[in-house]
Order: structure tokens, then C-alpha cells, then sequence
């Protein structure tokens, strides 16, 4: 019971924190990260996000795109998604933030 307290107590101040202090959520956050950029892989950072290329492609036949070419991005959310753009459906908006873009 101690140890799931603990997990409760350090999630609240964790919230807290980001509430209160926007520094603190820029230290303890991820930022999403550009993979593929205009039907270019981006190797450095699928290395240092430890993402192949077969995960990449599996998204792109999952996503609504029919080619490579129609691909504007491939972004790493922070939650862990990956989330493919095609070029109908990116405006310059959608890769505010983005680490790489």
C-alpha cells in the first residue's frame, strides 16, 4: 500500500508542478520529434528515437496515404504514436513544436 501511495503522491506533484511552473513541465516532458520529412527518412533521429524503418512503413500502410511521395511527415509523439501527415491534411501549424521540423 506504501509503494502505490508513493506512485499517487509523486504523479500529484508531478501535475502540480507542471501547473505551477512552466519550466518545470519543459524539463520533465518529452517534445515530439520529426522522423520523416518530405519522403526522407531522417536516420539521426529515428536512431536516437529508436525507431526502424519497417515500424515506419507499417505506419504509412496504416495511414490513409497511397505513396511515399504523398507523405509531407512522420512525427514521434510525445505519448509514443506516431502520427503520419499526408500533404493534403498538413499546414505549417500541425509541426509547431516539432523537434527537427
Amino acid at each position: 500500500m506504501a509503494a502505490i501511495g508513493a506512485v499517487f503522491l509523486v504523479q500529484y506533484l508531478l501535475a502540480r508542478g507542471r501547473l505551477a511552473w512552466s519550466g518545470f513541465q519543459t524539463a520533465i516532458d518529452n517534445e515530439p520529434l520529426l522522423l520523416m520529412c518530405d519522403g526522407q527518412f531522417l536516420e539521426d533521429a529515428m536512431r536516437d528515437a529508436r525507431v526502424t524503418r519497417a515500424t515506419l512503413m507499417e505506419k504509412i500502410r496504416a495511414s490513409k496515404a497511397g505513396r511515399i511521395a504523398d507523405i509531407h511527415a512522420i512525427v514521434l509523439e510525445t505519448t509514443g504514436d506516431i502520427s503520419v501527415l499526408t500533404r493534403q491534411e498538413t499546414g505549417p501549424e500541425l509541426l509547431k513544436g516539432v523537434r527537427g521540423a
